[in-house]
């Protein structure tokens, strides 16, 4: 069986824990020539660039698509982007050899190489093939938007810093008034200690400190209790730099460990310093393992939190991020950060700020090619969205390992960008940007009660920006020459808005204090549902015109949804004179109205749900005709196990009824009865079985009698099943189970027209249980199932 191989930072760390999909079969064809062999083999060892020797002489005896896909992948592997897109460029069109992930390969590459629009295509061929991966999606949305990268580029200031080599130097860590690196660079040593990927010094720590304008001197090696002959990683220090957690290769105690497949893998090890600046007492971490890696570690200022990256067994992608607690005196079990935050493709290098924001790399989420460093805050629960740092901390190469001083103000990172002094460089920047720190305040300009929902938006991007309060100050960072727009939800039914901008005099070295009146503009936030499970409110600005009837002219460029985390556009529809479109748990949404080339914002949306990974929001927007403004029509939630209908009484002043029937609202928020006619559950099915259980014919007997009293009721049906089985199986026994739903309700006087219906296989999980993990049966049960939706037909 081939194995995946993760794309990593050209050289870095996490080189030495795959073999590649293309060659890592043992029984290699017999009829290969000595070259090709010898090229294979090469590579089993990580000897890329021997290897492209071995296979280029291959060539040269015989025509081979084969072969030159090899070669792509070897530079691939190498991080030589122009080179793999120049050699997948001469096999991409050779359908039998090529898999979809070879196209996501290419279109890396040629993203990283500035040619966005081909990279777009290719996107494209890959996300038509894969379904679910989400990196695809994210990709084709970067490329159709470069130029938002560059918009914050005023905000900082790079520049290369005096201790790079021209080989790699990398993942800086601030210590003792200095930094601590991960270097390549050559050091005199009676034995030549060299590893195969790029035929270079193993990596070894070196420290370098600051004189005292504040530029750092010449690196010496760090201390040789941490560094070995093997490679040493990233590091991070805690305590009061009383103790280390480093990256090293699976050595320890001069005795070196491998993997079944006979890889040295990465682990973690901690020390602590002894009296005279040494290191002592080098343990490895209780959660390493032979047979995977983990590295890049970084630790909370007590201690108590590690983060770190690894390809262990059940992750997302290939590497992804975890955290681990300490405990008892001990480190807990690793807990992976989740699809917030990983991807399906590389999250690695995390860096945790004292102001509590999580820096890390991906190559998965939106970017300019490559690795790019974004930045996420640790909630409470969760994550805020992840955010693109942008142009020139990223660029169209690998960007990664930042780390910023505790003001927020000045920082390093690591680059493999054109024009360095080596391979990756090491680059301060200064980031100008202002802290504005507002406070909500009541009539008698005194501050008032902590808000607790808050969002702040780059009118010009549409992002939101990141937050965190202060005791009752909410603070953010702005560019200067910005205008931002300040939401602040204060008691759930008081809100003020604001728009503070910041001149471009302003001194990014001094804090900006803002004023939130919060009699200022009596927005009523609309709470349509308090489930514990899930929260979604709307909040509509009084002042602004609604959309017309027509639903043709609604769906002209004159509007647009905007995803405020991320600032993506989002598709939406508009029917029964209702606004609906796919939204995301815990995310936020604003409809914009486009007027002479401004935008006016009409509708904030806020989706609370933390338990399905889809929820589909439809906010009312206009009345029915003959109806009077005030009474807007019906807002509907579909959660992933039910579905709940809401009627509005008034523009602005959307509440929660169980209500369907009429839009005008037959039925009163107090009526239990009805109540129950109104929650439309999922029914499940016996494994390798499409007929109707026992259990869902009451589920279905609800449907038909709400269809019954309700004409204007139109049912879609969608059905799935676990992923046992193969694809084309799986299509076919959905499709039985949907039919046999259609059946049931036919036979119970729902004609099929009132009856749309789909089939989805096992393309849709609501869980983990792939065929890559086993599951338990109560856990397949759940994937065995048909959802329904309700439509009203006008």
């Amino acid at each position: 069986m081939m194995k995946t191989i993760i794309k990593t930072i050209g050289w870095v760390l996490f080189f030495l824990i795959q073999a590649n999909a293309t060659f890592a079969q043992k029984n290699l064809k017999t009829h290969l020539g000595n070259h090709e062999r010898r090229g294979d083999k090469l590579f089993h060892h990580f000897s890329y660039s021997q290897a492209i020797e071995a296979y280029e002489n291959a060539l040269e005896n015989k025509e081979s698509d084969e072969l030159k896909l090899k070669i792509a992948e070897c530079y691939r592997l190498l991080n030589n982007t122009e080179k793999t897109a120049n050699w997948y460029e001469k096999v991409i069109e050779n359908e039998k050899l090529i898999a979809p992930i070879h196209k996501f390969y290419y279109a890396e590459a040629l993203s990283s190489n500035g040619q966005y629009e081909k990279a777009k295509y290719w996107y494209q061929q890959f996300c038509n093939e894969v379904k679910g991966d989400r990196r695809g999606m994210n990709k084709i949305q970067a490329t159709g938007n470069i130029d938002k990268y560059y918009l914050d580029s005023a905000a900082y200031e790079i520049e290369i810093i005096g201790i790079n080599c021209p080989l790699a130097d990398f993942a800086p860590m601030y210590y003792n008034n200095g930094l601590v690196f991960v270097s390549e660079r050559p050091t005199e040593s009676l034995i030549k200690s060299v590893y195969n990927r790029r035929e270079q010094a193993f990596l070894d720590l070196f420290y370098s400190e600051f004189d005292g304008d504040g530029n750092l001197t010449a690196p010496d090696k760090f201390h040789k209790k941490v560094n070995t002959k093997f490679h040493e990683g990233p590091v991070t220090f805690y305590n009061e730099e009383q103790n280390i957690i480093f990256t090293r290769n699976n050595y320890h105690k001069g005795k070196e460990r491998k993997s079944k497949d006979g890889i040295n893998k990465l682990k973690l090890f901690s020390a602590e310093k002894s009296a005279d600046g040494g290191w002592l007492n080098i343990m490895p971490l209780p959660f390493n393992s032979d047979e995977y890696s983990i590295g890049h570690p970084a630790i909370s200022a007590d201690g108590k939190r590690l983060y770190f990256s690894s390809d262990m067994p059940g992750g997302l992608g290939g590497t992804d991020l975890y955290v681990s607690y300490f405990e008892n005196d001990t480190w807990t079990d690793p807990v992976n950060l989740g699809p917030d935050i990983n991807t399906e493709g590389n999250e690695m290098f995390p860096y945790l700020s004292e102001r509590n924001t999580l820096y890390f790399a991906s190559n998965g989420w939106d970017g300019l090619g490559g690795l790019d460093i974004f930045k996420t805050d640790i909630l409470e629960k969760g994550y805020t969205a992840p955010y693109n740092l942008g142009y020139p901390i990223n660029s169209r190469q690998d960007d990664f390992a930042l780390i910023v001083d505790s003001q927020g103000k000045i920082g390093y990172f690591s680059s493999r960008r054109l024009k360095g002094v080596g391979d990756d460089d090491i680059y301060r920047v200064l980031i100008n940007k202002v802290t504005v720190e507002a406070t909500v305040v009541n009539e008698e300009n005194e501050p008032s009660q902590k808000p607790h929902e808050i969002v702040v938006v780059d009118r010009m991007t549409g992002q939101e920006l990141p937050t965190h309060m202060e005791g009752d100050k909410l603070v953010f960072e702005g560019v200067p020459g910005r205008s931002y727009e300040v939401i602040a939800i204060v008691n759930d039914d008081k809100a003020v808005k604001r728009d503070v901008s910041i001149g471009t005099d302003e001194n990014p070295s001094e804090r900006k204090h803002v004023a939130l009146p919060v009699e200022q503009d009596k927005m009523a936030p609309d709470i349509i549902s308090d489930d514990p499970d899930y929260k979604v409110f709307a909040m509509n600005d009084m002042k602004k015109a609604l959309p017309p009837d027509s639903e043709k002219d609604f769906q002209s460029d004159d509007y647009k949804l905007i995803e405020v985390g991320s600032g993506k556009e989002v598709p939406f529809q508009f029917k029964n004179r209702a606004l609906s479109f796919d939204g995301k748990p815990d995310t936020k949404y604003m409809l914009k109205k486009l007027d002479n080339q401004k935008e006016e914002d009409l509708l904030l949306i806020q989706t609370r749900d933390q338990g399905s990974e889809k929820t589909m929001v439809s906010v009312p927007l206009s009345p029915e005709p003959g109806q009077p403004a005030d009474q807007i029509a019906v807002v509907v939630i579909h959660h992933h196990d039910s579905v709940q209908y809401f009627s509005a009484v008034g523009q602005g002043a959307l509440q929660a009824v169980q209500s369907l029937g009429p839009l005008n609202s037959q039925v009163t928020a107090g009526n239990e009865d009805e109540k129950k006619l109104f929650v439309i559950r999922n029914i499940y099915y016996d494994l390798d079985k499409y007929e109707i259980r026992e259990d869902a014919r009451a589920e279905l007997d609800n449907i038909i009698n709400l269809m019954n009293k309700y004409n204007d009721i139109h049912l879609v049906l969608t059905s799935h099943t676990d992923s046992r089985a193969s694809n084309n199986y799986n299509i076919r026994l959905s499709k039985n189970r949907s039919a046999s739903v259609g059946k049931y309700l036919a036979k119970n006087q729902i004609p099929e027209s009132r009856v749309t219906t789909y089939h989805s296989g096992e393309k849709k999980l609501v869980n983990d249980c792939d065929d890559n993990k086993p599951c338990p049966e109560e856990n397949h049960q759940l994937n065995r199932r048909t959802e329904f939706r309700l439509v009203i037909k006008q």
